[in-house]
């Protein structure tokens, strides 16, 4: 009987958490980067530019309530940035559009950026980051 007790009170105790616990689909966003003419390299300077940015206002922004998001360079020609979120994934678009704003005022010629409402599934064409940060699929 006291076993019965204890496993009911465990399930009321872990099934009444405010603790949100989202998928890893539910943590990633997409930016995408309208390129002209850029060559490789200057794709690949200017997207490291704005990742160093965006990571520096991220940390400003949000300091150390949670970590900054993974990122990975996708696409043919390199326009696509995929973020997975770790935590405030409900959100991922506001967040990242908050501080993609503050690199785009920082910087004068990156191109234009696009946002994504998008559910992406991590693959190795998005994004692909394990950890107990999501829950499974």
């Amino acid at each position: 009987m006291n076993k019965l007790v204890i496993i009911i009170s465990l399930l009321l105790l872990f099934g009444c958490s405010d603790d949100e616990t989202f998928t890893a689909s539910d943590c990633i966003t997409r930016i995408e980067f309208e390129w002209q003419n850029e060559s490789d390299r200057e794709k690949a300077s200017i997207t490291t530019e704005f990742m160093d940015s965006f990571i520096s206002y991220f940390i400003s922004s949000y300091g150390t309530e949670f970590p900054p998001p993974s990122s990975a360079v996708q696409g043919e020609n390199r326009e696509f940035i995929f973020l997975q979120f770790t935590a405030n994934c409900k959100n991922k678009v506001e967040m990242t559009k908050s501080i993609t704003e503050k690199v785009l005022m920082s910087s004068s010629h990156l191109p234009t950026v696009l946002f994504s409402n998008e559910s992406f599934k991590p693959s190795y064409n998005t994004i692909l980051v394990d950890g107990p940060y999501w829950r499974a699929e």
